[in-house]
């Protein structure tokens, strides 16, 4: 096991405790949002992150593809797991109503298996098992599904609908 993090699971999501800039805020697991994350403006300020409106670029999370300004070079740490330094996208607060500080994306969240633990109120993180044959080890009876990585990093699994073979994403968010 790479990391095991107390996390808030309710209604809205799962949220988990991330640094951002040396600054420890609650971020939504979005395995849907590509990037590394997308901020509030207000815990952006809290994170000390100066954002300009001319750096707007599109941004996908929670219900699809947006405009955000992004604030390069930022680094996010969640505990246990290699630091990154890079892009973040900045909303405005009331796009994240009810979602807390933000939401943290693919790019951290792609790199190992998710272990979503409600009962316990934890997320682990494992390091990927070699060829996809093993998966998290859980005490009961467990199904695996091959899913698919896009380059962005967001995960598709395969599902029929009506005897055709689709792909659906995979979002925590």
């Amino acid at each position: 096991m790479l990391a095991d993090i107390p996390a808030q699971f309710d209604r809205t999501g799962i949220r988990i405790p991330v640094s951002v800039n040396g600054t420890r805020l609650m971020l939504l697991v979005d395995t849907g949002a590509t990037g590394i994350g997308l901020l509030s403006a207000s815990a952006a300020k809290r994170a000390g992150l100066t954002v300009d409106p001319a750096s707007a670029r599109t941004h996908v999370a929670l219900s699809g593809p947006s405009q955000t300004p992004v604030v390069p070079n930022v680094r996010v740490e969640v505990e246990g797991l290699p630091t990154q330094t890079g892009p973040v996208a900045i909303a405005p607060d009331t796009t994240l109503a009810g979602f807390g500080d933000g939401l943290i994306g693919a790019r951290i969240l792609g790199g190992q298996d998710l272990e979503l633990n409600p009962f316990e109120g934890r997320v682990r993180f494992h390091a990927v098992a070699p060829g996809c044959q093993q998966i998290i080890p859980f005490d009961g009876p467990t199904v695996g599904v091959r899913l698919q990585q896009a380059p962005n990093g967001l995960l598709f699994a395969p599902m029929t609908l009506d005897g055709t073979t689709l792909l659906a994403l995979v979002d925590t968010g």
